[in-house]
């Protein structure tokens, strides 16, 4: 084969894989959250659900409140011992470990001032709940409680 048909090709197959990589940046970036309503005894929250590596690891870090949500849920295609922490974080929050859909327990008024502190689940989960401080006790979120999808 010619030299310079190689190197076309080269540059040809390099350009496509960028155009690709720049409309999947591009339209991650502007994808909505997503959001799911659950319930939790008699109360029904707005939760944004967060799956993605990178979108675990932010979190609620860097917002100033909740904004139109009332929190965060962390979904894990397995089971471990989860470990959060506060970095970034402008507010305090109450989170609530979930295995299975059922609450296994809740650590209350987690401050944000103790920003390398982490905090782990009691046992393995798959999913962590993100509420603001003092929602936990207001609504009487128990261990044992099961979180249902609407």
């Amino acid at each position: 084969m010619n030299k310079n048909f190689i190197i076309m090709f080269i540059i040809l197959t390099l350009g496509l894989i960028l155009l690709i990589l720049s409309y999947y940046i591009v339209n991650n970036k502007n994808q909505k959250p997503q959001i799911k309503n659950i319930k939790i005894s008699n109360k029904e929250y707005r939760v944004e659900v967060v799956k993605s590596f990178a979108d675990q690891a932010k979190g609620l870090s860097q917002r100033d409140n909740m904004g139109e949500i009332d929190g965060m849920l962390f979904e894990y295609p397995d089971n471990q011992i989860r470990s959060f922490w506060m970095k970034g974080m402008r507010f305090d929050l109450d989170i609530v470990w979930i295995n299975d859909n059922k609450i296994i327990g809740i650590t209350k008024d987690v401050s944000h001032v103790d920003q390398n502190k982490s905090y782990k689940s009691p046992e393995e989960c798959n999913m962590v709940l993100e509420l603001p401080a003092g929602e936990a006790e207001k609504n009487n979120l128990q261990i044992g409680d099961e979180i249902n999808f609407k």
